[in-house]
C-alpha cells in the first residue's frame, strides 16, 4: 500500500480552492482508448488501465436491497456494465477534464430495482461511525451534488498514457459551497469490489485496496457505441440527404416555418422564420458531415441549406455569425459557405422532440465551442433564428421535419414510387381517361362541373348543387412525360371533358387574385402553361382507401419556388358553388366517366 498523507482541516481548505480553480481553467476533453472524445450519451466501459487490478465497473447488490453500487469486476477479463455520460453544462456534448457531469450505468445494466435511477451518487452514509471511512458509490442519483463527477489528469495521477482519476468534486455544480472531495478508490467487502469517494483523511484497514498504479483510480474508456438513431419527418421516416424538408413549430402560435429573411444591408441573408403558421417558409435540405451517410441522424454533425433561388449571389447554406448583432447581444445565424465549424449544425432529441443546436464537435472534436441551441428573437417585425438566448419554445417542445403540403409526403421531389390514385372501383387512375370528382360525403355538394363567373365567357372550376347534377368529367395530365398511371403527390394538369361556346381552355388555373368577396382565391379556367395550371391529388389523412383531397402546390413543377399551397374546397357566391383554396377541404372520390363523350356548357 501506497504512503497517505494526514492532511489538516487548512490544508483541506487549500485542496478545495485549488480544485475550484481547476474547473475555471480546465478545457482538455477526455479521450477513449481510440483517441476520440468522451461524448454525451455514448455508452462506454470503464476499466482500470493494469489488467491485474480487477476488470470493468458494473453493478453490485451490497444489502440484497436497494439501491445497488458501483463496483467492478473481479475478473480482469470481464468488461462490466457500460456507462455514460452527461456534461452539466447542457449545451456541452464532449465531456472535458475536470468539468462535473453526471455518470450512469446503461439500460442493460440495469438492476432489480425498478424504482432507483442507474445513475450514480456518493452515499450519504459512512461506512462506519468514526467519520473515518469511505462513503460508497450507490445509484439512485437524482440531479443533486451528490451525483456530480470529474475526470482528472493532476499530479496525482502517476500514469500519463492516456488514463485518468475519477473523483467527486462538484464544484463547478455548487460554486460557493464547500464540498469534502475525493478520488475515487475500490474496497473489497465480502468479496466484492466496491468503488466509494475517498474522504481527505488517512483510511486504515487492511480491506482497502490502494491502487497504487495510478495513486487513486484509472479510467480507460472503451467505447461501446450504438448508431445515433435517426431523425424522423413526420411520416415516421428517416430523413435523408439531398431531400427537401420544412421545418416548423408543432405549436401553432409560435411562428411558421422557417424561412430567409432578409438583413439591413443589400444581399446579407439570415435564417428566419416565418410569423404565423399560414406561411409556407422555405424548405432545406441536410448534409451530414460523415461522407457517404445518406441518414441524418441524432446528434451528429450536419450542413443545412435552403432550397431556394436568390437574386443575391450567395450561399443559402446556414452559418453562425462570429459576432454577436449589436442590437440583442445574441449570434444570428446567418448564410454562407465558408466551409467551417459555422456551418455545422445538429439535432438533438430531448425528452421525445427535436431541437436544434450549434455544437460541431464532429468537425472538432478537440475545439471548446461555446455551443447553444437555436431560439428566435424579433427585430423590427421579423423573425431571426439564433443562440445565447430563451431557446424558441417550438424548438423546446419540437420541431416537426414537414414534406411539401404538410401531411405524408416523405419528399419534396418526384418520386416515381408513388402510390397510384384509386378510382371507385379500386382500379388506378390514367391519363387521358375521363372521371367524375365528387365528394365522398353525399351532402357536401355534387359532382365538380364548369360554372359562369360574372363576365362573359368567364368560367371556373366548381361544383354542382347537389348530388343529383351530372356534373363534367375530366382527364388528368401527370407533368411526368412518359407517366401514364396518376399518382399521389405528383403534379398534374385537371381538365374538363366539355365543349363550351367561349374559345378558352378548359384546363384548372389558380386565380392570381383573392376574390374580392370571400378573400379566397377561387380556380379557374386558363393554359398558360405555368405552376398556376398544376395540383396534386393528395389521399386523405384519416379516412379508408380510395378517398382523397386535390391541392395546389406544384413544387415538382419548381422545387425551388416558394408557394402559398393550398388544399380544395368550396364556396358559395350568388348561389353557385365555386372550387377555392384556403378553407374547408372536401374530401373526394374519382369515378370513372361510362360515355366517351364530351359535355356541352350552354
Amino acid at each position: 500500500m501506497m504512503i497517505k498523507l494526514v492532511l489538516s482541516s487548512v490544508t483541506t481548505s487549500l485542496i478545495w480552492l485549488l480544485l475550484t480553480a481547476t474547473l475555471a481553467t480546465a478545457q482538455t476533453p477526455i479521450l477513449d482508448t481510440r483517441g476520440q472524445p468522451l461524448r454525451r450519451g455514448v455508452e462506454y466501459y470503464i476499466k482500470p488501465a493494469i489488467t491485474n487490478n480487477g476488470g470493468g465497473l458494473t453493478l453490485i447488490d451490497r444489502n440484497n436491497s436497494c439501491p445497488w453500487y458501483a463496483g467492478q469486476e473481479n475478473d480482469m477479463k470481464s468488461r462490466g456494465i457500460p456507462v455514460t455520460f452527461s456534461p452539466f453544462l447542457k449545451a456541452e456534448n464532449v465531456v472535458m477534464e475536470s468539468m462535473s457531469f453526471e455518470v450512469a450505468f446503461a439500460k442493460e445494466g440495469t438492476s432489480k430495482c425498478p424504482n432507483t435511477t442507474t445513475n450514480w451518487k456518493v452515499s450519504t452514509m459512512e461506512t462506519s461511525s468514526s467519520g473515518s471511512q469511505p462513503r460508497f458509490i450507490e445509484t439512485g442519483g437524482n440531479g443533486t451534488v451528490l451525483h456530480y463527477f470529474q475526470v482528472y489528469l493532476g499530479s496525482e495521477v502517476v500514469m500519463k498514457n492516456g488514463s485518468y482519476g475519477l473523483r467527486w468534486c462538484p464544484a463547478e455544480v455548487c460554486p460557493y459551497c464547500r464540498v469534502d472531495c475525493g478520488f475515487v478508490e475500490v474496497v473489497v467487502e465480502n468479496g466484492n469490489r466496491f468503488i466509494f469517494k475517498m474522504k481527505s483523511t488517512i483510511i486504515a484497514g487492511s480491506t482497502l485496496i490502494s491502487l497504487a498504479w495510478l495513486v487513486i483510480m484509472a479510467i480507460v474508456a472503451t467505447a461501446h457505441e450504438p448508431t445515433n438513431n435517426p431523425v424522423l419527418d413526420t411520416t415516421g421516416n428517416p430523413l435523408r440527404r439531398g431531400v427537401d424538408y420544412y421545418i416548423k413549430p408543432a405549436i401553432t402560435d409560435n411562428g411558421g416555418r422557417f424561412t430567409l429573411v432578409e438583413g439591413s444591408e443589400w444581399c446579407k441573408l439570415y435564417v428566419g422564420q416565418e410569423n404565423d403558421s399560414s406561411s409556407e417558409g422555405l424548405p432545406v435540405t441536410f448534409e451530414p458531415f460523415a461522407e457517404g451517410e445518406e441518414v441524418i441522424r441524432e446528434m451528429r454533425d450536419l450542413k443545412i441549406t435552403f432550397s431556394a433561388n436568390t437574386i443575391c449571389i450567395v450561399s443559402t447554406r446556414w452559418e453562425l455569425e462570429v459576432q454577436r448583432d449589436v442590437e440583442v447581444g445574441r449570434r444570428l445565424i446567418g448564410t454562407g459557405s465558408s466551409g467551417t465549424g459555422t456551418n455545422y449544425f445538429r439535432i438533438e432529441k430531448q425528452n421525445g422532440n427535436y431541437i436544434i443546436n450549434w455544437c460541431p464537435n464532429e468537425f472538432c472534436s478537440r475545439c471548446r465551442i461555446d455551443c447553444g441551441f437555436v431560439g428566435a428573437v424579433v427585430k423590427n417585425g421579423t423573425r431571426f433564428l439564433a443562440l445565447d438566448g430563451s431557446v424558441l419554445p417550438l424548438l423546446t417542445i419540437l420541431i416537426n421535419l414537414m414534406t411539401w403540403l404538410v401531411i405524408a409526403i416523405a419528399a419534396a421531389s418526384a418520386q416515381s414510387g408513388s402510390n397510384p390514385v384509386l378510382d371507385t372501383t379500386g382500379k388506378p387512375l390514367r391519363r387521358g381517361v375521363k372521371y367524375y370528382i365528387k365528394p365522398a360525403i353525399t351532402d357536401n355538394g355534387g359532382r365538380f362541373t364548369l360554372v359562369n363567373g360574372t363576365q362573359w365567357c368567364q368560367l371556373y372550376a366548381g361544383q354542382e348543387i347537389d348530388s343529383r347534377g351530372k356534373g363534367f368529367p375530366v382527364t388528368f395530365e401527370p407533368l411526368a412525360k412518359g407517366e401514364e398511371v396518376i399518382r399521389e403527390s405528383r403534379d398534374l394538369k385537371i381538365t374538363f371533358s366539355s365543349i363550351t361556346i367561349c374559345i378558352k381552355s378548359t384546363t384548372w388555373q389558380m386565380e392570381g387574385m383573392r376574390d374580392s368577396v370571400s378573400g379566397r382565391r377561387l380556380i379557374g379556367t386558363g393554359s398558360s402553361g405555368k405552376a398556376s395550371n398544376y395540383f396534386r391529388i393528395v389521399k386523405q389523412s384519416g379516412f379508408d382507401d380510395g378517398i382523397y383531397n386535390i391541392g395546389w402546390c406544384p413544387a415538382e413543377f419548381c422545387n425551388v419556388c416558394r408557394f402559398d399551397c393550398g388544399f380544395v374546397g368550396a364556396v358559395v357566391k350568388n348561389g353557385k358553388r365555386f372550387l377555392a383554396l384556403d378553407g374547408f377541404v372536401l374530401p373526394l372520390v374519382f369515378e370513372r366517366a361510362l360515355s366517351s363523350s364530351s359535355s356541352i356548357l350552354t
